[in-house]
């Protein structure tokens, strides 16, 4: 990036695909793939140790995963009773997309007729923050927080953590207290089917049919406070994404009937 300095982009990509199981009556497949990212930035034109916040407090840093997300910390999130401490400088939180992504596939076939097949997916190392979330928590509208908010407005903050109170009160909710992790598993999809035999169908104008049952989006396993993180890693790379206008992938649940004449 001529204007700005020279950056670095490494990474690691890979794949398996096998039978694990083939016997007689029974045959099990296992796919799996996984890359990894390290897009960091190297030195900078202007000489400085860090540079160029274009927004959301992203930074292009010297070493460090770009772009990378530069904020406060709170100095005693477990401190209960306090309110919370701030750090007086940017601290390096971590880069604001992943450097990690997997799916991992399975696929059992049973006398040739009955299959199942489960496939899913996964992402970590990004930090987020849901805006959504922040703003609802500023308007004292986020659920979540609705049984420490009544204590907080109630002047009674001594079973409470300092990280919860920087969270759920709206005169200390912000973009660096929401900000977390992407870490995330996704079941993706579940298909059960059935080659219907042809002694089924043997009495009809069809040469053969498939019956299956399949399910989207089963759960997502995350430790991220605000909305789905796989639908906010859609969006553009910057820290503050913008919740609001992101509708997680809904479960659905479809059964196909195919037929061939």
């Amino acid at each position: 990036i001529w204007n700005i300095g020279e950056w670095f982009g490494e990474g690691v990509e890979t794949a398996v695909d096998f039978n694990f199981v083939d016997i007689p009556n029974v045959r099990a497949n296992l796919r799996a793939q996984y890359q990894y990212n390290w897009t960091r930035m190297g030195t900078l034109h202007n000489d400085e140790d860090v540079v160029y916040d274009y927004g959301y407090n992203n930074y292009y840093w010297p070493g460090r995963p770009m772009p990378s997300y530069r904020d406060q910390i709170i100095l005693n999130p477990d401190s209960v009773g306090q309110l919370p401490i701030y750090s007086d400088t940017l601290v390096h939180r971590g880069p604001t997309f992943s450097l990690h992504q997997a799916s991992l596939g399975f696929n059992f076939t049973f006398f040739n007729r009955i299959t199942l097949d489960a496939f899913f997916t996964g992402e970590a190392g990004a930090i987020l923050s849901p805006e959504l979330v922040r703003d609802m928590t500023s308007w004292g509208q986020w659920q979540p927080c609705f049984e420490e908010l009544e204590l907080i407005n109630a002047g009674d903050i001594s079973t409470l953590r300092a990280e919860t109170i920087a969270r759920c009160s709206p005169d200390y909710t912000g973009r660096e207290n929401w900000a977390s992790r992407n870490d995330y598993i996704n079941m993706q999809s579940l298909t059960l089917g059935l080659q219907v035999p042809t002694s089924w169908i043997e009495s009809l104008p069809i040469s053969s049919a498939l019956v299956q049952l399949q399910a989207r989006n089963l759960f997502t396993i995350t430790h991220f406070p605000g909305g789905q993180p796989r639908a906010l890693m859609n969006t553009l790379t910057q820290i503050d994404r913008a919740a609001g206008w992101v509708v997680p992938a809904p479960t659905t649940v479809n059964f196909n009937i195919r037929l061939n004449f």
